[in-house]
């Protein structure tokens, strides 16, 4: 099978006509699918195409002699990046990337014309794809002159596959079926008249990069040697003691639970009220920039910040206009790290010496939707975010979407550390969250003897996530969709 990456545009180029995208994104599934053994030969030869960075041909010039020297005889796999700003270009460079993207999209269309074995890869793993994203992709493709059923979008909702794929999610999405079949059960019912036609298949983006990050961490290597992290539970005995020992020696407790703050949005801004209403927020260690309903040129603005979430009205008006906010926004910014308003600079991994003295954490999620959102675009996501507490060895507490917890499971991890998990079945925006501030109070609340099962899960997650078990999830995945391209090649060659 030959494989052929295609550029195509993020931004607009500071000289010249075109800009080129490098396929670092889709090399890595690329990268997954090869280490196999048994599939490593299939994808032996590979081409790329790029936009060109000027000259006196025109793009569409450099699209037609490109596919006119594709070899028609060969099955041949079309492998790309995709963006939300492919499908919604704002600003002032919107014209520009649309003209790029319709050249893009026109080049998959000629060279899928001329060979009859082809396939379409898009890769959009670093993202969740709602309902909403991937019926506005299919249209996009069928305006385009591209069979949408003969391309697969990657990405990191399985929320959206459990139908739409079935037996991909009965095969590889077991747990998670079993689970939404309980609490979720419109998202295993048949999928409704004009459900998008385009195929799917999971890749988390993030995830391979933190293990790559990890693979080649000179730290991590001798970590996993000096306490035998991926042996048996005889072997990594010292790692246990070393464990308990932490969790009784009270004197070693500077502060109880890490909380990063991230991008300060106002939904997050209520949640922090919430935690320094119940008195728990001292107890954290804790970053956040200085949100927008700090400054009092914004008071103008406070219904916008009450209806931001994730809390009902009532409740969220008391918290805005509570003296807790004097005192939050009194403390802010405040950096552990990085600048939590320079996303450039945020580590997909965790920092050893932030976790030093902490025991659990509560970690935040990209987002907390509502039920209605959540119902109406199929959400059921995890991004990286969980993956920071599980590198440090702690137990955690997730502050985001349903199913959460359900996905980290069906993917090798643990997740009840021995608490109430079943805040993660909420469907309730705020509802959730206050249950989940609920289990972290419970957390602080256990002595150092009834941390067992936490630490034992924290270990086994530890394990999962640095010696293989991740990377063994996402490289089935990979293959179900290097299978999938297979297969709508072949079907595309067959005679008619």
């Amino acid at each position: 099978m030959a494989v052929y990456m295609l550029a195509k545009p993020v931004s607009v180029p500071t000289a010249g006509p075109f800009v080129a995208l490098k396929w670092r994104r889709s090399l890595s599934w690329l990268e997954t699918v090869r280490a196999d053994s048994n599939d490593g030969d299939r994808l032996q030869k590979c081409s790329a195409w790029e936009q060109p960075l000027g000259g006196n041909r025109t793009l569409t010039t450099e699209i037609r002699s490109f596919a006119a020297g594709v070899p028609a005889n060969v099955p041949s796999l079309l492998l790309a990046d995709i963006q939300v700003t492919h499908l919604k270009p704002e600003g002032g460079s919107a014209k520009l990337v649309r003209l790029l993207t319709c050249a893009f999209f026109g080049l998959v269309r000629q060279m899928m014309s001329r060979i009859r074995g082809s396939s379409l890869v898009l890769n959009f793993g670093s993202e969740w794809a709602s309902w909403s994203f991937v019926n506005a992709l299919d249209r996009l493709l069928g305006s385009c002159g591209i069979d949408p059923t003969a391309a697969i979008l990657l990405h990191i909702n399985p929320g959206m596959m459990l139908s739409l794929e079935e037996q991909y999610s009965r095969r590889l999405w077991a747990p998670l079926r079993r689970w939404a079949s309980n609490h979720l059960r419109p998202l295993v019912a048949p999928p409704p008249a004009g459900a998008p036609r385009l195929r799917q298949a999971y890749w988390q983006q993030y995830w391979y990069e933190i293990l790559e990050q990890q693979a080649t961490s000179s730290e991590i290597s001798q970590y996993l040697k000096r306490y035998h992290v991926c042996g048996d539970a005889d072997a990594r005995q010292g790692l246990w003691t070393r464990m308990t020992s932490r969790a009784n020696d009270a004197s070693t407790l500077r502060d109880a639970f890490l909380l990063l703050g991230g991008q300060a949005r106002t939904d997050r801004g209520q949640v922090f009220l919430e935690l320094l209403r119940r008195g728990l927020l001292r107890h954290a260690r804790w970053s956040s920039a200085r949100f927008a309903f700090c400054s009092e040129a914004n008071d103008a603005a406070l219904e916008q910040f009450v209806a931001s979430g994730p809390f009902a009205e009532a409740e969220a008006r008391a918290l805005l206009q509570g003296s807790g906010r004097a005192e939050l926004c009194a403390q802010l910014p405040k950096l552990l790290d990085v600048d939590p308003t320079n996303r450039a600079q945020s580590e997909l991994a965790a920092k050893r010496g932030l976790w030093a003295g902490t025991h659990f954490a509560l970690t935040f999620e990209t987002s907390m939707p509502t039920a209605e959102l959540i119902m109406e675009e199929r959400l059921l996501f995890a991004t990286e975010k969980p993956l920071k507490p599980i590198q440090a060895l702690r137990p955690f507490v997730m502050l985001g979407t349903v199913g959460s917890l359900a996905i980290l499971r069906a993917l090798g991890f643990r997740t009840s550390f021995g608490l109430n998990a079943s805040y993660d079945m909420v469907m309730g925006g705020a509802a959730r969250v206050h249950s989940a501030i609920d289990q972290m109070a419970q957390l602080l609340s256990v002595p150092p003897a009834g941390r067992t099962r936490a630490l034992q899960d924290a270990l086994h997650n530890q394990a999962h996530l640095l010696c293989g078990g991740v990377r063994g999830q996402l490289r089935q995945h990979a293959l179900h969709a290097l299978e999938t391209a297979a297969g709508i090649g072949a079907s595309r060659s067959a005679p008619k």
